[in-house]
């Protein structure tokens, strides 16, 4: 239930931080700084960092931010439409699965491109510093233990069971674990 005092640095990875979870955590052990860290699949890496200071924690956000200035292995991190986009070498070209490959193009200069599916928002904070925020996911996408599922697709096949009239699958809870 304690951290040890010579832990100084904590990192999240891998998932959305809820900014709850953020207040918490610092509450709880603030001589720890904690840096939340954009990690998906398809970069296989963690690709940008975020420290969670007072001035994120009293916004009135759901997710923590996932960059500040430090983006890793020379990706470009850029928001279309209200959704991130992913730039670099790490990008593959495609999924092995033919179908889900629409998120995946190329640059003029053959570099990879992702977009990733996430909602997200370039703001300036009052210091000047520019974060990138989550707002959550363009898609219906949602990960269970781990292993991301489409609840679109969850709902594509119930839709093709006989016995079921009407069907609607939904996230009742942001983590699920």
């Amino acid at each position: 239930d304690e951290l040890p005092r010579s832990l100084t640095t904590m990192f999240s990875s891998g998932e959305a931080l809820p900014l709850s979870t953020a207040r918490a955590f610092l509450k709880k052990w603030p001589h720890c700084a904690l840096e939340n860290i954009l990690s998906c699949t398809e970069t296989s890496a963690d690709i940008s960092f975020c420290k969670i200071t007072s001035q994120v924690t009293d916004s009135n956000r759901l997710l923590a931010p996932i960059a500040d200035h430090r983006v890793c292995w020379q990706n470009t991190m850029e928001v279309r439409d209200g959704a991130l986009v992913i730039t670099g070498f790490n990008i593959p070209d495609k999924y092995l699965t033919p179908s889900a490959n629409g998120c995946f193009s190329k640059t003029a200069d053959g570099r990879n491109v992702l977009a990733s599916g996430d909602l997200a928002e370039w703001v300036e904070m009052a210091d000047g510093t520019r974060l990138l925020w989550s707002n959550g996911r363009r898609d219906f996408n949602v990960k269970v233990r781990g292993h991301r599922v489409d609840l679109s697709g969850v709902e594509a096949v119930l839709e093709d069971c006989e016995k079921l009239k009407d069907v609607a699958v939904f996230c009742a809870k942001e983590n699920i674990w």
